[in-house]
């Protein structure tokens, strides 16, 4: 008996505890710095990827070994 009086108590707080969370929204209030921020480390990824593997390899040798 007592270990259902817990059990039930539980849940409730879970519940509880959850609402907030599934009512918060956010993903929609996505904050304006953020956004930018993301924009440009997406712009500094691409302008330091190169396609060539080969290409990088041969540079850092030619500086290191040579």
């Amino acid at each position: 008996m007592e270990t259902a009086r817990l059990f039930k108590l539980v849940c409730v707080i879970c519940i509880a505890s959850l609402i907030p969370t599934i009512r918060a929204n956010v993903a929609d209030e996505t904050d304006e710095y953020w956004v930018n921020k993301a924009n440009e480390a997406r712009k500094h990824t691409l302008m330091a990827y190169h396609p060539d593997p080969y290409e990088i390899v041969d540079h850092f040798h030619e500086r290191h070994y040579e």
